[in-house]
């Protein structure tokens, strides 16, 4: 039996799937992996990037640049009314509304996939909290991307914990070399420009003249928000008086991205809050070894003084003395980066995710 899945990308894209870390990128190579797999796809989106030819894979895209989750659920409602599906899978809680719509309509189990994490550490947004939380309770079941959300949810939820099915996000590690390359000096950071991603600290770091003949590099995608916006100014500001020390970049595609992470020798995430850490695992696949707070996700992904390095949450002290440890011996940036990749060969390979994602599909499909 071929399974019919309605697979709904978020309406918001906060980084261009093209430049890598996006929930869509994510969601779509789930549904180019589950199409190829045999089941059927129909999935909805707002991203012209998004190119895919299958038999079994069918692109919804809604017919303008711009939209917002309001019309995109009309969108999605007009082209799926009438077609048969077993299960609708939504990504990102903007779409949830289109999603439990068609599932309550249809009778067919709901999937929500939570990859997001802010209400579940630190609640600032009213309706973004509401959403997370609505769509976690009304979902049949609930995909997390790491241990430490699962359990942020049951914590703060009443959810029962049988309906959520950890699969960790992953890497297609085609996109990725195969062996280590030639490094530079450089420090690399990948990210939004927001308070909590660890910015303020890391400026002190660039800031800093003892780092002898090594360069910082901080790649962002497009300044969305006021706080983005400020940031870049800022970063802009001292990248042009320290211009042989820090260089900003912004947009890159997903190659050339990949190209930054596989030159790097070290990658630094001070972030005081993750759910995962994405920008990690596309490090450690070109063998680029990190240093990271102890923030949610990162503790399932580095193996702290193995492939990587972890410090406690604002111990700033001792994450700048473990990124001069890694500066000052090469040797342990090899050793590191060689057990870094295996690590994600070994736990966040895009073939290892898609199988969990085919059994976890058939055993709900099956009780249907």
């Amino acid at each position: 039996m071929v399974y019919k899945i309605c697979m709904i990308g978020t309406q918001y894209i906060g980084v261009p799937t093209d430049s890598g870390g996006a929930i869509e990128y994510l969601s779509f190579k789930i549904a180019q992996g589950l199409s190829k797999k045999g089941f059927s796809i129909t999935y909805f989106s707002v991203n012209p990037a998004i190119k895919f030819n299958s038999e079994n894979l069918l692109i919804e895209r809604f017919p303008a640049k711009k939209t917002n989750a309001f019309f995109f659920t009309l969108f999605v409602l007009f082209k799926s009314l009438f077609k048969k599906f077993d299960a609708v899978y939504v990504s990102g809680c903007s779409m949830i509304f289109a999603g439990l719509i068609l599932a309550r309509l249809k009778g067919i189990p709901l999937i929500y996939h939570e990859f997001n994490h802010n209400p579940w550490i630190k609640p600032n947004n009213p309706v973004y909290d509401f959403l997370a939380r609505f769509s976690v309770n009304s979902s049949d079941y609930v995909i997390v991307a790491s241990d430490f959300i699962k359990k942020a949810i049951t914590d703060q939820t009443k959810v029962n914990g049988t309906k959520l099915k950890k699969i960790l996000n992953f890497i297609d590690l085609t996109e990725f070399p195969f062996k280590p390359a030639k490094k530079e000096n450089k420090i690399l950071f990948v990210g939004r420009l927001v308070k909590h991603k660890g910015i303020d600290f890391l400026t002190e770091l660039i800031k800093k003249s003892d780092f002898k003949q090594w360069v910082f590099e901080v790649i962002a995608p497009k300044a969305c928000s006021e706080e983005e916006k400020n940031y870049f100014k800022k970063l802009n500001s001292l990248s042009k008086s320290n211009g042989k020390k820090f260089v900003l970049k912004t947009n890159l595609s997903r190659k050339q991205l990949i190209e930054e992470f596989t030159s790097a020798s070290i990658l630094l995430l001070p972030s005081s809050q993750e759910a995962f850490g994405m920008v990690l695992t596309e490090a450690m696949a070109c063998f680029t070894p990190c240093v990271a707070f102890s923030a949610g996700g990162t503790k399932e992904i580095i193996d702290n003084n193995i492939n990587g390095f972890l410090v406690e949450i604002n111990n700033k002290k001792l994450f700048e003395e473990k990124l001069k440890e890694l500066i000052n011996d090469r040797e342990k940036r090899v050793s590191f980066g060689l057990k870094a990749r295996q690590k994600i060969e070994e736990n966040f390979s895009f073939d290892k995710a898609i199988i969990e994602f085919e059994n976890f599909f058939n055993e709900i499909l099956v009780k249907k």
